[in-house]
């Protein structure tokens, strides 16, 4: 008789515990990722994104623990570089004021931002 493992483990190893780098782009293909993909902090903010040269801006709110924002990450990032927009990402655990500016709950979230059309 095998006995049933339960729900949480915790003397297994989870995902969690070693983060894949969310910091690094990898260039897409046919594109240069790098010009118009940044990260941003609460300080430079309002200079990426809201006062952006950039008509369109795609802002990223992501966690460095969260597996479906690292795998989100390269088709973003991807179609940021294919349509050439502005891709502005966000940690929202070291960025509360503008997390809660845009009333993010939860991540992965995704704003688009306008500035003139």
């Amino acid at each position: 008789m095998v006995a049933a493992l339960p729900r949480y483990a915790p003397h297994l190893p989870t995902a969690a515990a070693t983060p894949a780098p969310v910091r690094t782009f990898a260039a897409a293909p046919g594109g240069a990722a790098g010009g118009n993909i940044v990260e941003a902090e609460e300080e430079s903010f309002d200079r990426h994104v809201l006062k952006a040269k950039e008509p369109v801006v795609i802002v990223d709110f992501y966690a460095d623990w969260c597996a479906p924002c690292r795998m989100l990450t390269p088709q973003l990032t991807k179609a940021a570089a294919e349509a050439d927009v502005k891709l502005v990402k966000v940690n929202a655990d070291n960025c509360p004021v503008v997390t809660e500016q845009f009333g993010v709950r939860s991540e992965p979230r995704r704003a688009l931002v306008c500035q003139r059309f």
